[in-house]
């Protein structure tokens, strides 16, 4: 990513089914909820961030690398960050 969403980001879903996401960008907190049904990832983002749509992405898991592939998102930010390469895992 190479403009104003450059940095650090990491993101923390606490529970396998659903829950209140956290997402830092350098050392910012944003984040929102999400629902986790299969594969596919429903995120609502939180009252009066950046995004005010949810966003319905598909995810793998394989080893410690994750990736999320757009379903259905208007947001652009959070789709370029969420879609921008993989993940790695901790824990």
């Amino acid at each position: 990513m190479h403009g104003k969403l450059d940095g650090t980001w990491t993101v923390d879903f606490p529970t396998a089914r659903s829950g209140t996401t956290g997402l830092w960008w350098n050392g910012r907190k944003g984040g929102g909820h999400y629902v986790i049904s299969g594969s596919t990832i429903m995120l609502t983002p939180k009252h009066g961030g950046n995004c005010k749509t949810k966003g319905k992405y598909r995810f793998t898991l394989s080893g410690n690398t994750l990736r999320f592939t757009t379903i259905n998102d208007t947001c652009t930010e959070r789709r370029d960050i969420l879609t921008y390469g993989p993940w790695t895992t901790t824990g």
